[in-house]
């Protein structure tokens, strides 16, 4: 048997990931609506990866640290 070598990116639920940044279910859907925050879709579920969620954070402050 062979194994990949590829890293799956640690995907969490909607649910977790609203509570990782502190905002509520319905806010982190109108982000990922207007396209502000990357999400995966598996079948019908949505999945967040933790360490796109930091880097869409981090941009979102440059812009509004830019456009005060």
């Amino acid at each position: 048997m062979q194994t990949n070598d590829v890293a799956l990116p640690n995907l969490i639920r909607e649910g977790e990931a609203a509570k990782f940044l502190k905002i509520s279910q319905r806010n982190l859907i109108r982000l990922r609506n207007k396209g502000t925050v990357p999400y995966y879709r598996i079948g019908k579920s949505i999945r967040y990866s933790r360490e796109k969620l930091l880097a869409a954070l981090e941009v979102a402050r440059e812009v509004e640290y830019a456009y005060p």
